[in-house]
């Protein structure tokens, strides 16, 4: 996906293997569970 200023400007697909998809959805986990982290720490400090 390309962002810009409006928000969503443009969708690219990719055509991913096996492999590259497991580690995409790896990549994924790791962002969501880091977001989870920064979360929790915003509500220790607010």
């Amino acid at each position: 996906m390309v962002l810009g200023a409006g928000g969503a400007e443009k969708i690219i697909e990719l055509d991913l293997n096996d492999e590259e998809m497991a580690a995409l959805r790896t990549s994924a986990e790791h962002v969501k569970k880091l977001e989870e982290e920064v979360d929790e720490l915003f509500k220790k400090f607010a």
